[in-house]
């Protein structure tokens, strides 16, 4: 009896989720692959507060799934004043990866030698890799300076720190979002941190650094938006997209600012591997053709 080679093409595809919601696998799919990034910690309208913390990033690869399947995805998201929440993937009701969100904006974090506060960046865990937020940093020993927001994580490095003046705000790492710049009292809102982007690791996000002024917002990482850009009405500024933390306030008469939203990305077909290998839209794309 003659054999009949299996003709069927693996399917090609994604979904991304930007709020929490139900992954079916597709037809003729038994693998999967994921990046998932938290959100980034907000703050609060108080003078001198910290800026949040960056969320972390995470990927899984080749996670055994069957059609039909259904999977869960739930997307960190960032609230006034409050942590971000992670992000990550359930699959038969257990979490396979997790993304978790930076810390918001805050006072009990302190380090004795200058007495500046901060925020922790996210971590993650399960899955294959990835890397965590940055620290937010907060004001300096003689509260002149309000902190800039952490970086998103990257896929191989972590999110750039934020400024308090004190030290200058450093690049993220392995295609990770940079801290924000400081604030000056009386002159300049610091800036938030760079968000991260979903299609596979590319550049790093630079600090938000520039010269003698180092008080814009850090720079996307991957692809990632550039954190909100300090401003001179004492306000503050909005973490960058995804995971981005953001920037202290350095007025408690203006309102605060979120951390940058996180993520679910799912991706689908043969030699699809984060970080960098066919993970592009592109890719898909030119597949179809």
């Amino acid at each position: 009896m003659l054999k009949v080679a299996n003709t069927i093409k693996p399917p090609i595809g994604q979904q991304i989720f930007i709020s929490s919601g139900t992954f079916t696998v597709p037809e003729n799919c038994y693998s999967i692959c994921a990046v998932m990034v938290g959100a980034g910690g907000s703050n609060q309208a108080s003078t001198y507060k910290s800026g949040g913390g960056g969320g972390a990033l995470r990927y899984i690869n080749d996670l055994a799934v069957i059609p039909g399947q259904q999977l869960t995805a739930v997307v960190g998201e960032a609230f006034e004043g409050s942590d971000g929440n992670p992000s990550h993937l359930l699959a038969n009701g257990n979490i396979v990866a997790s993304a978790g969100g930076g810390e918001a904006a805050e006072t009990n974090h302190t380090e004795n030698t200058y007495w500046y506060y901060y925020a922790n960046g996210g971590s993650g865990s399960g899955g294959s890799g990835g890397g965590s937020g940055g620290r937010g940093m907060g004001k300096a020993y003689d509260n002149s300076y309000a902190g800039g927001g952490g970086g998103a994580g990257g896929y191989s490095g972590n999110g750039g720190v934020g400024s308090n003046g004190q030290g200058m705000p450093t690049d993220g790492t392995g295609g990770a979002g940079g801290g924000g710049g400081w604030g000056h009292t009386g002159t300049y809102t610091p800036g938030a941190g760079g968000g991260v982007g979903i299609n596979g690791e590319g550049s790093s996000g630079a600090s938000g650094y520039t010269g003698n002024l180092p008080m814009i917002g850090g720079y996307g990482g991957s692809g990632g938006e550039n954190g909100g850009r300090a401003t001179t009405d004492g306000g503050s500024t909005t973490g960058g997209q995804y995971g981005g933390g953001a920037g202290g306030c350095r007025d408690s008469n203006r309102a605060p600012s979120l951390g940058g939203p996180g993520v679910v990305r799912i991706i689908w077909g043969d030699n699809r591997y984060f970080p960098s290998t066919n993970t592009s839209e592109m890719y898909e794309l030119i597949k179809d053709k």
